[in-house]
């Protein structure tokens, strides 16, 4: 994964990254997968957004979510493809509350972080490890499920 811009707001700091290829909408539940298994605690899960068409307007499916104890594919999520997903909640990894959106059919992502204290301690790539972690445990999610059928 690549990061490819950065921009700094008075709350929000959007980081813009590039996914090694293109993925579809089950890549995208294995990465949301990915977040919740292996770093936001099922506690921490703010909210769980998504849209048909990028730009259409987020809807919230937090509900649905909660009604399959947080398992994405489990969920009503899951059954219809959509256009953008994005996941908010507490990273216990990064310590920072986060908001992770991916997009269907392109190799597009964005990270938004609440009060960023990590890119001024560490530089702009403070965060290129654990999206590039959250890429490949998806990944693997994605694999796991596949070769199960």
């Amino acid at each position: 994964m690549q990061l490819l811009k950065i921009e700094k707001g008075k709350v929000f700091t959007t980081l813009y990254y590039e996914l090694t290829w293109p993925i579809g909408w089950e890549q995208m539940l294995s990465m949301i997968n990915a977040v919740i298994e292996d770093d936001f605690s099922k506690s921490t899960i703010q909210a769980l957004e998504v849209e048909k068409i990028a730009g259409s307007g987020l809807k919230d499916v937090t509900a649905a979510l909660k009604r399959a104890n947080n398992e994405i594919h489990y969920s009503s999520v899951a059954k219809e493809e959509m256009g953008t997903i994005a996941i908010s909640g507490y990273s216990a990894i990064m310590e920072v509350s986060m908001r992770i959106m991916f997009y269907n059919q392109t190799n597009r992502c964005l990270v938004q972080v609440v009060r960023d204290k990590a890119i001024k301690k560490s530089g702009k790539h403070a965060y290129d490890k654990y999206m590039d972690s959250i890429e490949l445990l998806g990944h693997i999610d994605y694999t796991k499920r596949q070769t199960e059928h």
